[in-house]
């Protein structure tokens, strides 16, 4: 029988408090960044064709991990990484999705 603990998911919360013992866990919610919490660009289909496209975002295009891996897509994004940034990326979320993050 396997024996179910919270150290593994400790790594990963934002929480800052202690997590419920797993008796008193009723549900795990994952989400995923792009696209779903943030509206990440993707890569436009007028520059690239179809089959570019879906090959630059495999993990093993750019160096360090495809096109959702790479930190410039998003510094790139809007109107900058310093004025986005200081505006906390304002309508680039998904504010239903981050309402239920809550």
């Amino acid at each position: 029988m396997a024996v179910h603990t919270t150290a593994i998911l400790k790594r990963w919360s934002c929480q800052n408090r202690e997590l419920p013992p797993v008796s008193q866990v009723k549900a795990l919610h994952i989400y995923d960044f792009d696209n779903t919490l943030f509206m990440s660009p993707l890569p436009n289909p007028k520059l690239w064709t179809g089959p570019t496209v879906g090959y630059l975002q495999t993990e093993d295009f750019f160096v360090n991990g495809g096109w959702w891996h790479d930190q410039h897509i998003l510094e790139a994004t809007g109107q900058g990484i310093e004025m986005e940034e200081a505006r906390a990326w304002d309508g680039w979320w998904n504010e239903q999705i981050v309402l239920d993050t809550e």
